[in-house]
């Protein structure tokens, strides 16, 4: 159809120089044209890129998913690993799990052919971090002055991790509740687990506004299986 396709595999880098000529031959005569013609092209090496598809880094105990890409190399040709922890997936698509803070690097190599190994493509590095604390609170309601009847609707405690790429659930494990109210002596109840104590629930349903209450000693646990102490927080009824 008036095309021809010409198709060489790269074997170096750098710019390169084609020569040659079309024969273009008269279907009524015989006599055959010759146009030459000259170009040039670049050859670069594949560079891989490692996005990461939440966050610029690796937490300990998530799934981190990223995307590995590497312009002229199918997805299906790329063979990437990490120093330290997994990587698992295909397609481009992969979900990196990491178990201690510090850097790691994601290494990507082409497929080699039958007996040679792939060459390398890229190399990316990662800083790994813990998970950030989160917030302890009563139910979800934000520390602070608090209507007294909302708060006594609430069950117990809750670990929220706020403006975080990941859905992460935190599990509490124990906290410590002090009820302050005018003229009274402080109460004091340690709780185990999350849900409120009955002992609990008797100071809260008989609190009224101007009372106050400070939660501490919240103990959390989240998908990196560390125990974090969370800091105090404080409700004052209103």
């Amino acid at each position: 159809n008036g095309l021809g396709k010409y198709k060489a595999r790269a074997t170096s880098e750098g710019e390169k120089k084609l020569n040659g000529y079309i024969l273009v031959k008269n279907p009524g005569t015989g006599e055959e044209t010759k146009y030459p013609f000259s170009t040039s092209y670049t050859v670069a090496r594949p560079a891989a890129v490692v996005s990461p598809d939440k966050m610029n880094v690796f937490y300990i105990g998530v799934d981190n998913p990223v995307s590995i890409s590497a312009p002229g190399v199918k997805p299906a040709d790329l063979t990437p690993s990490i120093t330290k922890g997994t990587l698992t997936g295909s397609g481009g698509k992969y979900v990196v799990r990491v178990m201690e803070p510090g850097k790691v690097n994601v290494d990507v190599r082409s497929k080699g052919e039958a007996g040679k190994g792939g060459s390398m493509l890229g190399s990316s590095e990662f800083r790994v971090k813990y998970v950030p604390d989160p917030m302890a609170t009563v139910g979800g309601l934000t520390p602070g002055q608090t209507p007294t009847t909302k708060f006594k609707a609430q069950g117990g405690m809750i670990a929220l991790l706020k403006d975080f790429d990941f859905d992460l659930r935190f599990d509490v494990r124990s906290f410590r509740l002090i009820y302050l109210a005018p003229r009274k002596d402080a109460q004091v109840v340690s709780v185990t687990g999350p849900v409120f104590t009955q002992a609990a629930q008797n100071i809260i349903r008989n609190a009224k506004p101007g009372d106050r209450f400070i939660f501490d000693e919240v103990k959390a646990v989240g998908p990196d299986k560390v125990t974090r102490t969370l800091p105090a927080v404080t409700y004052g009824l209103n």
